[in-house]
């Protein structure tokens, strides 16, 4: 779970101010648990507001990091593909002067979008392809940092859009040779947001077979599968998508499998020792979860870093 948790005290259910939620991770980065501490998101449009957080003598940053403190900016979805050209030149610009005055204490990892709507709607793995090029001149200034683009799996699409997408971004990754993957969106704050264990089943194994990286993000608070009466549905654990990641890997876990390690609620099920990562008799081994975190499932935004790892605790799986 090493940098595991991308924090987005931004965004819902949290919904904090830009610099409580700055404070917040701060504060996390000088704990015991920093090593689970992806990055920090934020719109692209307040990274200036943030750097003159991180450069303000009142707030107590990290001036003494050995390196940078890294940014996953998220970028305003649009209608068609032009206009959201157009809204992603303007929100890098943002970055890029946020990064310029921060002076050196901030960088852009990772760039998190919504594919326009009428790319969502072909659902044509040539169509994503041209896009996603497409994007590469917008990027110069980060060309560096690894693009999300994400594509709903509840809505008018769904997850027939899955497929083709994935696809497409896996062959424009290698045509362009830049780091391009895809962000699978697990909940929300209603019912109607939160896919099917199967529909993320078909994600992962998507992503598999087409070697792309992904990271997904809401409704992700707590390691397992659970009922949540505030959403009135059950809630996604990270750990099922880390072990249903692994296996599909190290197994080649058909999709049926990996809706069922998926929609398990048994913490008991799931065993980690110096073997791996174990459900069921099936094994990761620690090289191969290396693998899955590298080039596979790299991280999962979550509103909460205190929740996750409190309920690691109360499970015996991470050290009181």
């Amino acid at each position: 779970m090493r940098g595991l948790i991308d924090y987005a005290g931004m965004y819902p259910p949290a919904g904090l101010p830009l610099a409580a939620a700055w404070e917040n991770y701060l504060a996390y980065r000088r704990s015991a648990d920093a090593w689970m501490l992806g990055h920090f998101v934020l719109p692209a449009g307040e990274v200036e507001s943030l750097a003159k957080l991180a450069n303000a003598d009142g707030l107590a940053h990290d001036r003494t990091a050995a390196a940078p403190m890294t940014l996953a900016i998220v970028c305003r979805p649009a209608p068609s593909q032009d206009g959201w050209l157009r809204m992603l030149a303007d929100d890098l610009g943002c970055a890029t002067r946020g990064v310029a005055a921060s002076a050196g204490r901030v960088a852009i990892a990772a760039i998190e979008a919504k594919l326009p709507e009428d790319v969502i709607q072909r659902a044509d793995a040539s169509a994503t392809v041209e896009f996603a090029a497409a994007i590469a001149v917008s990027r110069e200034a980060f060309p560096d940092a690894a693009l999300f683009l994400e594509s709903p799996l509840v809505g008018s699409a769904g997850p027939a859009s899955v497929e083709p997408h994935i696809a497409g971004l896996a062959a424009a990754a290698a045509k362009t040779s830049s780091a391009l993957g895809f962000k699978l969106r697990a909940g929300g704050l209603e019912t109607a947001a939160f896919p099917s264990a199967g529909q993320v089943a078909l994600v992962i194994d998507a992503c598999r077979r087409h070697r792309l990286i992904w990271k997904a993000t809401a409704g992700l608070h707590h390691p397992i599968r659970h009922y949540r009466d505030e959403v009135k549905t059950k809630m996604h654990g990270f750990v099922n998508l880390l072990a249903a990641a692994a296996l599909a890997e190290a197994c080649e876990a058909p999709v049926d499998q990996l809706a069922a390690i998926l929609a398990d609620e048994s913490p008991e099920h799931f065993r980690f020792d110096a073997a791996g990562l174990t459900w069921k008799g099936r094994t990761a081994t620690p090289s191969q979860i290396e693998l899955v975190r590298r080039e596979r499932f790299v991280s999962f935004g979550s509103c909460s870093f205190d929740e996750p790892r409190d309920d690691l605790r109360s499970l015996g799986w991470l050290e009181q």
